[in-house]
């Protein structure tokens, strides 16, 4: 029995691992072998309708109970880590006496916020609000966000400056990473990552059995799991270590009762007792506790929990009012390249206004983003090219945004569509990618070079990967780029290459084309 506890550790700590290190590779090795990680989590696995990953979760929680919290769930070992930590500052006296207590539960407060994110997430449907905003609170995307931003541009710095030794001596193995981190997903980040920090390491699973939703969920039901950690009252010495070591607060040592909404299954109070008395068992192995009376027979007795609310509402129970959003200011990028790499001097080109959002390709729409999308940053991670961003509009808060800034989406690239666990795409290959028309593009011939007196231009008709824009002869005799819609797929690679807006000494500060978006997206 005590075995348990470090078998878990260990698979769990193989799962986290893993996590981070998808959100964080950018060689795209862990996008398509880890993938599965993301999409066995339980809120993206509803929203895809991940038949087998529900049906795994629902089949292991009823038999096993709530190891999802403390095995699968990432967030879950983070609150784990600042336990510990907190038991290593405690000092060794302490650490072996146990810093917790039983306490009674938080119903009303665990039902009101169930409740609100179930309420999020019909609105979500309805394309009333953004499914991202009530994610905020859900613990993969939360993850996925303070790996995101607190994480992954550590690693990048560490990749980059291996890369920079490496091109110093004539090699270049390694490759130059540059991922943006906005202001608002910063802050956003930090928060989670103070809140959440917070009270796992003054209070344990406080954040699962309190805030969380998912941990509402599998509270409620893992009471009827088949599998059971139980008190034997015949060995039981009353010393209790079991309580006094339970980060989920979940076990009162005196009436020997164990709230199982609570219960993750950590394993920790099995360990902590030397007499052995706590035991996890099948739910239909009743542990006996025999009363002895003189001249009659032992009587067998089954300690049952009052204090558990015996109603099954784990499905009607409420998420709580969301107490505000943090919004701050993108941080924008350094401007570092200030010529052409000759005399004309350069400024940095701002993004034009669309009258469209485009959405990246495979999503649909923005409706469909909102009735899907956590806001969980993989896509945004898993950007070869680094053209989505998390949105701090508060309306698509923290769901991708895509602008070609940088660069263009290559027609070959399905890579964001490949590592979504909450379906938010629809699955594309290098072929469907081709002929997938994610925008339109739209000249502004005020502005364009060509229209202008500059026939020599032409970049946005030499770049167009779909051959979609041509140089025709005007009657005034100038060649000027013509779009022909029904062919442009909305790459941005026109975009891209306008010199348009680049130029310091020029009055345009936008490129003269443009994508609008489209919705729905479409084949072509």
């Amino acid at each position: 029995m005590k075995s348990l506890k470090y078998f878990r550790i260990f698979i769990a700590t193989i799962f986290y691992l893993a996590l981070v290190f998808l959100f964080i590779d950018t060689s795209g090795w862990a996008a398509s072998n880890l993938d599965f990680l993301a999409r066995v989590q339980l809120v993206p696995a509803f929203l895809a309708l991940n038949v087998i990953a529900i049906a795994i979760l629902v089949v292991m929680t009823f038999l096993f109970g709530r190891i999802y919290c403390s095995i699968i769930c990432p967030l879950g070992v983070c609150q784990d880590l600042a336990t510990w930590l907190r038991k290593i500052l405690a000092g060794k006296k302490k650490r072996k006496i146990g810093l917790f207590r039983y306490s009674q539960p938080k119903t009303k407060m665990r039902t009101i916020i169930f409740s609100c994110f179930i309420l999020v997430v019909l609105l979500s449907l309805l394309n009333i609000m953004a499914l991202s905003i009530g994610a905020l609170i859900e613990p993969y995307s939360a993850f996925g966000r303070m790996i995101t931003a607190l994480v992954a541009p550590i690693y990048d710095a560490g990749n980059n400056y291996l890369a920079a030794k490496s091109a110093a001596t004539g090699e270049y193995d390694i490759e130059f990473v540059s991922r943006s981190v906005t202001g608002v997903l910063f802050a956003i980040a930090t928060i989670t990552f103070l809140v959440v920090g917070w009270l796992a390491f003054r209070g344990g699973r406080t954040y699962c059995n309190t805030i969380c939703p998912v941990g509402t969920l599998l509270g409620y039901s893992s009471r009827f799991s088949w599998l059971k950690v139980k008190i034997n009252e015949n060995k039981c010495n009353g010393c209790k270590s079991c309580e006094r070591h339970c980060k989920s607060h979940c076990i009162d040592a005196g009436k020997h009762f164990i709230d199982y909404t609570r219960c993750v299954n950590c394993f920790d109070c099995i360990n902590s007792c030397r007499q052995n008395a706590i035991q996890y068992l099948p739910g239909d192995r009743v542990i006996q506790n025999r009363v002895e009376n003189p001249g009659k027979e032992s009587q067998s007795q089954h300690v049952e929990n009052k204090n558990i609310d015996n109603s099954r509402r784990f499905f009607l129970a409420s998420l709580g009012a969301m107490t505000g959003t943090v919004i701050a200011k993108s941080a924008g990028e350094t401007l570092e390249k200030i010529t052409d790499g000759g005399l004309t001097p350069l400024k940095e080109r701002q993004t034009p206004a669309r009258k469209v959002r485009i959405v990246p390709p495979g999503a649909i729409s923005q409706a469909h983003i909102n009735a899907h999308c956590v806001g969980c940053q993989l896509c945004i991670q898993a950007c070869p090219d680094g053209l989505l961003t998390a949105s701090t509009e508060f309306a698509t808060l923290m769901q991708p945004v895509l602008n070609y800034d940088k660069d263009y989406c290559k027609p070959e690239c399905t890579r964001c569509s490949e590592v979504c666990p909450a379906g938010v795409f629809k699955p594309l290959n290098e072929t469907m990618k081709t002929s997938w028309k994610i925008g339109t593009a739209t000249i502004d011939y005020d502005a364009c070079l060509s229209a202008n007196g500059t026939d020599s231009c032409g970049n946005c008709a030499r770049h167009c990967p779909a051959g979609a824009i041509e140089m025709v002869e005007k009657d005034n005799g100038r060649l000027m780029p013509v779009v022909f819609e029904n062919t442009c797929i909305g790459c941005g690679a026109c975009e891209v290459h306008c010199p348009v807006g680049t130029v310091a000494y020029m009055s345009a500060n936008s490129p003269a084309i443009h994508v609008e978006g489209i919705a729905p997206q479409r084949f072509i």
